[in-house]
């Protein structure tokens, strides 16, 4: 489980480079919060990421990767962290 303040900082930077259209950057970043979401603790901070994945997939302005990576996050968000 991850604790401290790495994870709330990739979601604002997530959101940072969405709000100016950093792409490549964007993926990158979501590409690697992705694995690690089952392991975030913090409600905000999981908040943070599903709010900013939700705003770039509405983006049509985003490349298609950069969407569906979200799209994974979104996903990945909605889990059940306790199912088997």
């Amino acid at each position: 489980m991850q604790v401290g303040y790495q994870s709330i900082y990739a979601a604002r930077l997530l959101h940072a480079f969405l709000n100016l259209d950093a792409w490549r950057d964007a993926v990158e970043l979501a590409e690697t919060i992705i694995p690690t979401i089952a392991e975030i603790a913090s409600a905000r901070t999981l908040t943070l990421l599903g709010l900013a994945a939700q705003q770039g997939e509405q983006i049509t302005s985003a490349p298609s990767g950069l969407r569906d990576a979200l799209h994974h996050m979104c996903m990945a968000i909605s889990d059940d962290p306790y199912k088997l």
